[in-house]
């Protein structure tokens, strides 16, 4: 479960916030004092693990705190929404809640809820990471990872068989109570019954030592008494833990202030790449002031602006380029040398271009993340500048669009982050992006001779029936995404050429359905997955082994063309 829609009122410094739209990794940038701590706030209030204090009604005003959020499950159903409403009155200090409109206890909306749990910006490792009342990073681990140990069946053993002698040793009591009872009140139709709730972990407490191997006789220190910096480590230490055990378990929400501080830059991207790697499955939200916790973020969907208007009042907004490029970090000097910077969609795309020559000082190479990431189109403002006289190009992926589509998608996409018309110094922005003829990077590992090079063990026989029955399903759904009868998500979704060598669970099912009347395909590329998966259980990566089998010679006559133009470019 993840929060898709938030919306708050009437809370600390938030009027109304509007409706907020998150995702599975979600970022709030701004100054200090701008409220960016009240909406992550406002989260754990409605979860119940913050009390409200009468300074945290907007401007003294009597009018209730209102936190709203919207749950669902991508996983399962996207179309299945859960709506949760909390009222916190200042009159009385009740706190009302709302399940889909009517009015619930808390104790039956809070099954609902997936785990939150909160690392402050103020860190206390006491509560964000080890012991105290509440979920914990370390208590998440170990429930987590506990999950495939042979260990948890015996647990859960031992649990129920507790849970069993606490209910025998209640009942008894229950009879003696119950005929006490019944002689003092002189009422034989009274029962008494006394129901035991075990709950374990309550009762379990965690202590992180720190100790020296190499000077022993310091002896160990608990980790709660050493330093901002070494507390602070710890907890960029279990995120990138927890990274790796949560694949275990996805309903939890992580909500982090300020992940960055007090760690240098390069720990600093760590702490990114951790967080992304937890957002695979869970949800996290945080807010930062650093470059590198946003630069990799998709700037229209994942990012908000926190901002503070003259009343004092905190606005919610979609991210403005011009206004981020300074905190970004991203400099002129960082794209001048090269004759030509390259902007592409992801990393695999950058090990191709090297692979056929794209490659050298001459030329940069950026992965843009789908064309989707803030420091994207930073780069493309500072390009376009008056300052700058490098040539540049966008290649893109067609996604199943005509070139034509799908190049005025992509213009679209770059002006609508600009307040004011971008300055193209040689020719329009449309000449500088270049559309694939083919889906992606992938469509042209389709051949049969990188195939078989790449997967002897599958006959050629075989690799010209899934290549035959892709390119046929291809040309059928794309008519038929023409004339409405398949939405271009749809086709995207199942028609993407990675699909064939990478399985994504979340719709695994769905993929098999639509393919359902293709048997050759299906069962050539349950043999390819196969490989695939043997190359990643050797630490290999499926796109590397195929690489490996492509000559530049061998690749279609378009492709080599625009080779030779990016080549001209550099030169």
């Amino acid at each position: 479960m993840q929060i898709s829609k938030l919306r708050i009122k009437n809370f600390r410094s938030i009027k109304d916030s509007g409706d907020i739209a998150l995702t599975k990794l979600f970022a709030l940038i701004g100054k200090n004092n701008t409220g960016k701590s009240s909406i992550l706030k406002a989260i754990q209030v409605l979860w119940d693990q913050l009390e409200t204090r009468e300074s945290d009604f907007h401007k003294n005003i009597p009018e209730a705190i209102n936190i709203s959020i919207v749950l669902e499950n991508k996983k399962v159903d996207p179309t299945q929404t859960i709506n949760i409403d909390l009222i916190v009155s200042k009159e009385n200090d009740t706190k009302t809640y709302f399940l889909d409109g009517t009015k619930t206890p808390f104790t039956k909306i809070k099954p609902l809820l997936p785990e939150l749990l909160v690392i402050p910006d103020i860190r206390d490792p006491n509560e964000s990471t080890t012991e105290g009342s509440k979920g914990t990073l370390l208590k998440k681990i170990l429930k987590t990872a506990s999950k495939k140990q042979d260990s948890q069946t015996s647990y859960e053993e031992l649990v129920e068989k507790l849970k069993g002698l606490k209910q025998e040793e209640a009942k008894e009591i229950s009879q003696l109570i119950t005929r006490k009872f019944q002689n003092v009140t002189e009422a034989p139709y009274y029962d008494i019954s006394i129901h035991p709730v075990v709950e374990i972990e309550k009762g379990i407490k965690h202590y992180s030592y720190l100790g020296n191997n190499i000077f022993s006789d310091l002896g160990k220190v608990d980790i709660l008494t050493c330093g901002t910096g070494l507390q602070s480590m710890y907890i960029l230490t279990l995120l990138e833990v927890l990274a790796d055990v949560e694949k275990y378990d996805d309903n939890a929400i992580l909500v982090i202030e300020e992940p960055e501080v007090y760690l240098h830059p390069e720990f600093q991207r760590r702490m990114f790449r951790a967080l992304r790697r937890i957002a695979e499955n869970n949800q996290v939200i945080y807010s930062t002031h650093s470059p590198i916790m946003i630069s990799e973020v998709w700037a229209t969907e994942s990012i908000r602006q926190v901002t503070l208007n003259g009343q004092g009042e905190t606005f919610v907004n979609a991210i403005k380029i011009e206004e981020v490029i300074d905190e970004l970090g991203i400099r002129y000097e960082d794209i001048l040398n090269p004759k030509l910077v390259l902007f592409v969609e992801g990393e695999q795309d950058i090990k191709f271009f090297k692979k056929i020559g794209i490659d050298g000082p001459q030329v940069k190479i950026i992965n843009s993340d789908g064309l989707r990431a803030i420091h994207y189109y930073a780069y493309i403002k500072i390009i376009t500048s008056d300052y700058v006289t490098n040539e540049f190009r966008v290649i893109a992926d067609s996604d199943g669009l005509s070139q034509i589509d799908r190049r005025e998608e992509v213009k679209k996409q770059i002006e609508g982050q600009y307040a004011g018309k971008i300055n193209i110094k040689s020719g329009k922005l449309e000449d500088k992006i270049i559309v694939l003829p083919r889906y992606s990077i992938e469509s042209y590992f389709l051949k049969k001779d990188f195939l078989s090079k790449a997967f002897p063990a599958i006959s050629v026989g075989d690799l010209d029936k899934l290549i035959d029955g892709y390119t046929k399903k291809y040309a059928v759904e794309q008519m038929n995404v023409q004339s409405s009868k398949l939405t271009i998500d749809k086709f995207q979704q199942f028609l993407k050429p990675k699909r064939i060598f990478e399985s994504d669970q979340k719709s695994e099912q769905e993929y098999l359905a639509f393919w359902s009347g293709e048997v050759d395909f299906l069962r050539v590329r349950d043999l390819i997955m196969q490989q695939c998966l043997k190359i990643r259980s050797s630490g290999g990566d499926w796109f590397d082994h195929i690489l490996q089998s492509v000559t530049v010679e061998e690749l279609p006559q378009e492709f080599l063309l625009l080779r030779d133009e990016l080549v001209k470019l550099m030169t």
